[in-house]
């Protein structure tokens, strides 16, 4: 399986890139009253709007300041992967029936790694952080948290409803 990596504050972090749609610069984020801090807000992506979720928020961290080096991280729709994939998605493949987009500090690279490097999130992490990893791959040098991005969906469709939101 290929992954896609990239750093959330000093995370650095991954998900299977057939969950990536594309990568680009921030656009105008219009605030939405009264959502939860880990909707950062809507973006109009060539004419599609886009809900932009705070990675950072969601780990259980201060939310995150735009930077230079800051990227949208789009993700692809359930109804583009089940297109694209058809039968061959994974029950685990899921994202959302929205356009969703997480807010990055940077990306880095795609790297190759097999499903059984994947190891269990460790039982010292705090339940924030728990609640969205999938696990944790080691490398040579570092570690890489697997981002569940259904487990973010469902955390961000439930503190969106507790706040009574619409997104």
């Amino acid at each position: 399986m290929q992954i896609a990596t990239f750093h959330a504050g000093d995370t650095y972090m991954g998900m299977n890139i057939l969950l990536v749609k594309e990568v680009h610069r921030p656009l105008l984020l219009s605030k939405v009253p009264g959502s939860p801090e880990q909707i950062s807000g809507l973006v109009n992506l060539r004419g599609k709007i886009v809900t932009v979720l705070d990675l950072l928020s969601l780990l259980g961290n201060e939310p995150r300041k735009n930077t230079e080096g800051s990227r949208l991280l789009i993700l692809k729709m359930n109804s583009e992967l089940r297109s694209i994939h058809g039968d061959l998605v994974d029950v685990n493949l899921k994202t959302s029936d929205d356009i969703v987009a997480l807010m990055i500090d940077r990306m880095d690279e795609v790297i190759e790694i097999s499903n059984d490097e994947i190891l269990p999130p460790p039982s010292n992490m705090s339940d924030s952080k728990r609640d969205v990893i999938e696990g944790v791959v080691k490398l040579e040098d570092k570690l890489v948290l697997m981002l569940d991005v259904k487990k973010v969906s469902e955390t961000v469709i439930a503190a969106a409803d507790d706040s009574s939101i619409i997104i």
